[in-house]
């Protein structure tokens, strides 16, 4: 069973999952482009013809699925707050061991240093990542990589916020200062840590419920 299958299961809702564009064939923010056409279709027919309601659209997303899940939540506030759009904003957010803070290394965050060599995504691992979807690092910052970087305007109308985080995992930090941030501006969030296990485990539907 897929993690997406399996969210639709306990759900009890539809779960649309995009095939996002990858790096680096296809450079930033390719990536958070899909992320937002996938929801202007939804919000424009698709979710009708799904048998859905646009005014109960949630996005989820694990890793790197969570930081465009992250960013698209704020996306939508900016395109309301600047341009008037009459778009819906999401209903909630499911980050599983997110990425929101691509300028993280072990001199900013204590999981960068205590977890540096953990099995599955080790520190150096994770630059490698980092530096094949952001080679430019003045992307770094941008919001539309690291979604920590919105300003507290925008973190004030984010969705409520369920964030799971692994116990032995560099990105602990990050999705921890997420969370934080989001209770900072008011906003309800549930923050879970599984302790004792690495990155990759938060992959599989047993390690979510």
């Amino acid at each position: 069973m897929s993690i997406c299958t399996y969210w639709a299961d306990i759900g009890k809702c539809i779960c649309v999952s995009v095939d996002y564009r990858l790096a680096p064939e296809n450079p930033f923010p390719a990536a958070v482009d899909d992320a937002w056409e996938a929801y202007l279709w939804l919000v424009n027919g698709g979710a009708e013809k799904l048998g859905g309601n646009i005014n109960r659209v949630g996005a989820g997303g694990s890793s790197a699925g969570g930081n465009l899940t992250a960013i698209l939540s704020h996306m939508i506030i900016e395109q309301k707050n600047s341009f008037g759009a009459s778009l819906p904003l999401l209903k909630y957010q499911i980050l599983i061991v997110p990425v929101t803070d691509n300028t993280a290394n072990k001199n900013t965050y204590e999981s960068w240093k205590k977890y540096e060599y953990t099995a599955a995504l080790p520190a150096e691992k994770m630059m490698w990542y980092r530096y094949h979807y952001l080679p430019d690092e003045k992307d770094w910052t941008n919001p539309k990589a690291s979604p920590l970087f919105y300003d507290d305007k925008s973190f004030a109308s984010a969705p409520p916020a369920y964030i799971a985080v692994a116990g032995l995992d560099v990105l602990r930090g990050e999705g921890e200062a997420y969370h934080a941030k989001l209770v900072k501006n008011g906003i309800s969030s549930t923050l879970k840590v599984y302790e004792g296990v690495p990155h990759v485990v938060m992959a599989h539907e047993w390690s979510v419920g």
